[in-house]
């Protein structure tokens, strides 16, 4: 039940959260994101019975998320840069979470395959709108990529629950294209089609992350 109350505030929150972003209202937006982004890191620990590194590692690696969703509410360079920088140390948080659960192998070249494409199509539609900021956008895709393909060798784990694999492996792969929002937003075309797809998408991946770790003993 508390759960269940949890989702509830959690939609009302999302959905107050694209209002504000609608009506461009920072106000709006200190109002209901950081509590919202609270609201994930809370279903975590909900869901977190025996601390393994794995566990660890996950809520550390949310907690950082949490700190970037904060910083992105500020329309300004200084602030995305440290978000930027949040969120990346949360990706690499996630990797080593990943990989306390599972290892790599060369059988997911095929995997390896796809998110690489998938990324450099990525990198070759924003290089020219991101100038200046190569070095760290780079970084961060190159960081977040990696995430993505530990999601994998977790999902290929057969010897984990299928719905932690699962919730996991559609947290990593959302949380991805999540943040192709954010770079259009930020680089390339300011549009409420932004965050009106992105939100969502954002943050069903932080709970579905935050959900697996209740089925992923580590």
């Amino acid at each position: 039940m508390i759960l269940i109350g949890i989702y509830s505030i959690s939609i009302l929150l999302l959905l107050a959260l694209l209002v504000a972003n609608y009506n461009d209202s920072r106000i709006g937006e200190w109002c209901t994101k950081p509590t919202l982004s609270l609201m994930f890191i809370l279903v975590a620990l909900m869901q977190t019975t025996i601390w393994t590194e794995f566990h660890l590692f996950m809520v550390s690696g949310l907690l950082l998320c949490f700190t970037g969703d904060v910083c992105l509410i500020p329309d300004k360079k200084k602030t995305f840069m440290a978000g930027l920088i949040s969120f990346l140390t949360g990706h690499l948080l996630y990797i080593v979470a990943f990989y306390q659960i599972a290892s790599p192998n060369l059988s997911h070249g095929i995997a390896a395959a796809g998110i690489l494409l998938v990324s450099a199509a990525v990198l070759t539609w924003l290089w020219r709108h991101i100038e200046g900021m190569r070095v760290p956008v780079l970084s961060y895709m190159i960081v977040i990529s990696v995430m993505v393909l530990a999601a994998f060798t977790v999902a290929f784990n057969e010897q984990l629950i299928p719905t932690g694999r699962l919730l996991l492996l559609g947290g990593a792969i959302g949380f991805f294209v999540s943040d192709i929002f954010v770079v259009r937003e930020q680089f390339v075309t300011r549009s409420f089609v932004n965050p009106l797809l992105g939100l969502p998408l954002y943050y069903g991946s932080q709970f579905s992350l935050a959900i697996s770790l209740g089925y992923l003993d580590g």
